[in-house]
């Protein structure tokens, strides 16, 4: 059987399939109004060791999202000191990562395809 999971040095664009992956199932399987995950949480669910930069990986999905009119799912990624998403998390000047959050929340996002950030 060849090896199936998902490698260190995966491409950018897998990475960011990947992280949608993680962030639908935290939204999904939510127990209150808003819930994020932290980048470290986010990191340690890719495999890796200690957080991660995944600015590149967030970046494809925040930028996604705004192509397709969808709020912006990489929101709910924050820093564990402040609570906050990080700079260019934010897909319009009028909004708030609050207001951000809240609209990814009343998305049903299982009936989304998973991005083919490859190709698009």
């Amino acid at each position: 059987m060849k090896n199936i999971k998902y490698r260190s040095r995966e491409r950018v664009c897998v990475r960011a399939q990947q992280v949608w992956l993680i962030l639908v199932g935290v939204v999904m399987c939510r127990t209150g109004s808003i819930v994020t995950i932290t980048y470290q949480d986010l990191s340690e669910k890719l495999g890796f060791a200690q957080a991660n930069r995944l600015n590149r990986e967030l970046g494809l999905i925040r930028d996604y999202c705004l192509a397709n009119e969808l709020p912006p799912l990489n929101s709910i990624v924050v820093n564990s000191r402040t609570g906050e998403p990080g700079f260019g998390a934010k897909t319009s000047p009028e909004s708030t990562a609050r207001l951000d959050q809240i609209k990814v929340m009343r998305i049903n996002w299982s009936a989304y395809r998973v991005p083919d950030f490859c190709n698009d």
